[in-house]
């Protein structure tokens, strides 16, 4: 539990160092978009985005078991799908290769997230199933 805390509080800070370097930026270079030309803001944001997800994973991995470790496990692969949304964005960064990131932003997004939802709902409708089944 310790352990959880001390990754909360860092993903917390990381919150904070944001609006610090943002503000470090200068106002012709931002752009008419906050976040869009700023890629120190962009790197922090999939950062987070992408532990966040990895995290929630790994502790929904351990704390949960059988038939709804199971039925959590739709509801985890959609949100590693809207993570992989954002290390796709990241690596497009990283490389500087703007047709990738169009391609990411304009056509995989949709796509990704599409299926993420679908898989959110037909996990939650499972717990739902499951749930009731316990009851009885």
């Amino acid at each position: 539990m310790k352990k959880l805390h001390k990754s909360v509080f860092i993903l917390a800070s990381a919150l904070f160092v944001i609006p610090a370097v943002t503000a470090q930026m200068t106002e012709e270079c931002m752009g008419r978009h906050l976040i869009w030309s700023n890629f120190p803001l962009m790197y922090a944001l999939d950062i987070i985005i992408i532990t966040a997800a990895i995290f929630a994973v790994y502790i929904g991995q351990r704390m949960l078991s059988h038939e709804l470790k199971s039925v959590f496990m739709y509801i985890f692969i959609g949100m590693m799908l809207i993570a992989l949304h954002y290390l796709l964005d990241l690596f497009s960064m990283l490389t500087n290769n703007m047709a990738l990131m169009e391609f990411v932003y304009m056509d995989l997004f949709w796509v990704l997230n599409t299926i993420a939802f679908i898989l959110f709902v037909v996990g939650f409708y499972k717990m739902n199933k499951l749930f009731k089944k316990i009851a009885k």
